[in-house]
């Protein structure tokens, strides 16, 4: 069992596995999205920035995957935006779409980076939103 008493910072794409209790998402700049991007029916929190407070005990979690969208030089750490699952390419398979410079589109079974594409401007503010709009997937 994990006792966090301060905040703490994970700066890449988190899947969790299992159910996390906090007292707070005070911190957090969007809340976590709820998914289940693998082939198996358990429980996911999905998080891009992971930030939270909590004063009573939690189990620790299972790290699935992760992928912290680094370059050879930097690494994209400025995520303000909560991720979204979706099947874009009709697979029967989910992938983890993100926003942050970049958008990230990454295999949801196992973390691997399918896409990215680099908007004109600087980061992405709003969360990414997927619809079924009866086409082909479209990125906004």
């Amino acid at each position: 069992m994990l006792k966090w008493g301060i905040s703490h910072l994970i700066t890449a794409t988190v899947v969790l596995l299992g159910v996390i209790h906090w007292n707070s998402t005070s911190y957090a700049s969007q809340p976590p999205s709820m998914a289940s991007p693998l082939a198996d029916p358990s429980p996911y929190v999905l998080y891009f920035p992971v930030i939270q407070k909590a004063s009573s005990p939690i189990q620790a979690p299972v790290l699935k995957w992760q992928n912290a969208g680094c370059y050879s030089s930097w690494c994209e750490t400025g995520w303000y935006a909560s991720p979204a699952v979706a099947d874009l390419d009709d697979d029967g398979s989910s992938e983890v779409i993100g926003a942050m410079y970049s958008v990230f589109i990454l295999d949801g079974a196992d973390g691997t980076l399918v896409r990215r594409i680099d908007p004109a401007g600087d980061r992405s503010w709003p969360s990414v939103v997927v619809a079924d709009r009866g086409k082909p997937p479209k990125i906004f």
